[in-house]
């Protein structure tokens, strides 16, 4: 008698819900919190349809399968985490769940025990986590290839240079490795930028004159 008032008196402020449902969905008892948590009534939730009209559709037949083990599962149980809607706000929530299946002295099964906790927050913590670490490694892939990129220019700009010193100046193609040059030295820069802004590192600041930015792109333009 004492256990079951202190169980009674414990129940309030436990953040999940206890609960007792029957093989076709009705809600045979719960904990005090169920209204809260679920958005249903008790006595509304005594109808079999209450459970699946909750779920959400998505959810619904993982959730029918993990059902159908507990009576295998035994004094172990399974556990769950599916998704519901709440009928007076709207907000899908998410609920881990316990359920163990009871049956009675012949053997026949009469319902499930179990409880469910809301997690909502923590799988809000979780996708952002996870949407954060995969920021994380796309950013060090693109600061990899940054890298081997702005090898391959390097090399187009040494060459260029190469070309150039030997070329004589009224050579017609001394104009275009001269574009080459440019836009090498310029693409280049633009790595480096794009590197220091992943890596956090202030860029520095100064003038750029548009004519001739202007002038260059069009004349590589021309010629392509």
């Amino acid at each position: 008698m004492k256990q079951d008032l202190l169980l009674k008196r414990l129940l309030p402020h436990w953040p999940g819900v206890v609960f007792f449902q029957r093989c076709d969905g009705a809600l045979e008892s719960c904990g005090p919190n169920f209204q809260s948590l679920t958005g249903v009534e008790c006595e509304a939730a005594r109808n079999p349809a209450w459970f699946w009209e909750l779920v959400l559709e998505a959810d619904q037949d993982g959730l029918r399968r993990q059902i159908a083990r507990c009576a295998e599962a035994g004094e172990a149980g399974v556990t769950s985490v599916f998704r519901i809607r709440h009928p007076q706000t709207g907000w899908i929530l998410h609920l881990a769940e316990f359920r163990k299946a009871c049956f009675n002295p012949v053997g026949q099964l009469e319902g499930y025990e179990g409880y469910w906790l809301d997690i909502t927050r923590q799988k809000h913590l979780e996708n952002r986590f996870v949407s954060l670490l995969w920021k994380e490694t796309l950013g060090t892939v693109a600061l990899g290839f940054a890298h081997d990129f702005n090898n391959l220019l390097t090399g187009i700009l040494s060459l260029s240079e190469a070309y150039l010193v030997q070329m004589d100046a009224n050579n017609p193609v001394c104009e275009g490795l001269a574009l080459i040059k440019s836009n090498s030295h310029q693409a280049s820069q633009l790595v480096q930028r794009m590197a220091h802004l992943y890596q956090s590192q202030s860029g520095s600041c100064g003038y750029l004159d548009l004519n001739t930015a202007t002038a260059d792109t069009v004349a590589l333009l021309r010629r392509v």
